[in-house]
């Protein structure tokens, strides 16, 4: 367990989670996607949160976390720095 009361996990599970969270991009922009989508979704019948669980919560989290998911090199007895960003290009004009 770590000082969070969670397993530390990638360790031993094959899931990786950085408390420090809003340090990464992609999980910061991912996790605010998923908040709205609960936003939008929690004011209908308690189906609607069922569903919103089982089709968006479980998935993304389940990506989020994956041993290839942004905190891939989260590691706290090596590392606790944010691994470096994808380089990107510009997409070409027309393209979104």
């Amino acid at each position: 367990m770590n000082a969070g009361g969670f397993s530390v996990c990638g360790v031993d599970g094959g899931r990786r989670w950085d408390p420090q969270w809003w340090r990464y991009e992609e999980a910061g922009t991912i996790l605010e996607a998923l908040w709205e989508s609960w936003e939008q979704m929690r004011w209908e019948d308690a189906m609607t949160a069922v569903v919103w669980y089982r089709d968006y919560f479980w998935p993304v989290m389940d990506r989020l976390t994956a041993e290839d998911g942004p905190f891939w090199d989260y590691d706290p007895p090596r590392s606790t720095e944010v691994p470096p960003q994808w380089q990107v290009s510009p997409a070409p004009k027309g393209w979104f």
